[in-house]
């Protein structure tokens, strides 16, 4: 069962690298900015881990930040960000993922809440913010 868990992040960035492909009508331009704004989400994932490292941020209340759930969250939320369809995949898979993380003792479910309750609004605003345009005079 840890091989499923270890091969959920993979298969999600390959998502991450493809979807814009398969998607032209959400995406019809390049897909260099999407590409930015998920790397931007996944640069945030570690910096958050290289935070609670040094400031124990999750030890404080007990709990562990989960870099798994980060990942997986800020790689789900950029394809949600892409087309909401995504989410009829994505919800029961992350679903999925969090029991068998809680099932093999890698995270309990409040380190998993917690972790994916600040990571994603955080790749959300990395693809809404700025994009409103402005109106013309």
């Amino acid at each position: 069962m840890s091989l499923v868990a270890d091969l959920v992040a993979p298969l999600l960035i390959i998502l991450v690298v493809a979807a814009p492909f398969t998607l032209r009508e959400a995406l019809p331009r390049s897909p260099w900015p999407f590409w930015f704004r998920a790397l931007l989400g996944v640069a945030a994932v570690y910096i958050l881990m290289l935070t609670d490292l040094w400031l124990h941020l999750w030890d404080r209340f007990g709990l562990d930040y989960s870099t798994h759930t980060a990942l997986a969250v800020s790689l789900s939320v950029s394809l949600v960000a892409l087309s909401r369809r995504w989410l009829l995949f994505l919800v029961p898979l992350l679903l999925l993922y969090a029991w068998l993380m809680i099932a093999l003792d890698y995270h309990s479910a409040a380190d998993i809440m917690t972790t994916a309750i600040v990571v994603g609004p955080i790749t959300w605003l990395f693809h809404h913010a700025g994009l409103q345009r402005p109106a013309a005079a």
